[in-house]
């Protein structure tokens, strides 16, 4: 009988977990634009480059930066939000401690940067 339940718990768990959310597709709040939901990619700090699968929501680390230069404050990607280049918004925002990558913040802009991927 405890077999029974045992592969009855992980079946549930399994089922979960396959129809996890794509944390890219988490809803904007109700007063958006003036504050919005990004995705924390990389802490601040961090030397490692992870990145947000647009398909799946998983955290892949992408590369190792090729200098000693850390990212000076967290970087991450805006949810439900299309760029030029058909990937998220990109966002930088600072915080008193690193976000882990993966981690969902509510954010407030103060300004906009324009940026070119690769130039």
């Amino acid at each position: 009988m405890h077999l029974v339940k045992k592969l009855l718990a992980v079946s549930v768990l399994l089922s979960a977990s396959a129809q996890a959310q794509n944390i890219l597709e988490f809803p904007q709040p109700d007063n958006n634009p003036e504050e919005f939901y990004a995705v924390t990619e990389i802490p601040a700090g961090g030397i490692i480059k992870y990145e947000t699968d647009a398909k799946t929501g998983f955290i892949v680390a992408d590369r190792f930066q090729s200098m000693p230069v850390a990212y000076p404050a967290n970087y991450g990607s805006l949810t439900q939000s299309l760029a030029g280049d058909g990937d998220p918004l990109d966002v930088i925002f600072y915080t008193r401690a690193p976000m882990a990558p993966g981690t969902l913040i509510k954010l407030r802009a103060i300004g906009v940067l324009k940026m070119i991927d690769g130039g």
